[in-house]
């Protein structure tokens, strides 16, 4: 798999709530790896192409904001290796087929580096 250097002031970000907004995004190389940022997250890749880990930005000095991603990325690490539980693409679609491809060949793998909240403010 290879995926070239990008990046848009904004793309379509759908929320699981259906919410939209636009996006920045961006795909960059670095000595350690692949990053690919979407709105204020990045996802870290190693050189060998596997996941390793994410970083979330807030602005905001909000404890409980904070708190609510800290646990996100507790959860993200016990998900870790598990198939998502509902397909992107219909079923029965060439899509489809293609993404659930590998599903039946998930191993869980809980943990691994979830890194921490970067924040853009000290709380007050």
């Amino acid at each position: 798999m290879k995926i070239l250097p990008m990046m848009s002031r904004g793309v379509p970000f759908v929320r699981e709530d259906e919410t939209v907004e636009l996006a920045p995004m961006q795909v960059w190389l670095t000595k350690s790896g692949p990053r690919i940022r979407i709105g204020r997250n990045v996802y870290f890749f190693n050189p060998d192409g596997s996941f390793d880990g994410s970083e979330h930005k807030l602005v905001t000095a909000n404890v409980a904001k904070r708190h609510e991603v800290n646990e996100a990325l507790q959860r993200s690490g016990e998900n870790k290796g598990l198939a998502p539980e509902e397909a992107y693409y219909p079923e029965g679609s060439p899509g489809h087929r293609e993404e659930t491809a590998a599903w039946p060949f998930a191993k869980h793998a809980p943990g691994g580096k979830n890194y921490a909240l970067k924040n853009e403010r000290k709380p007050s």
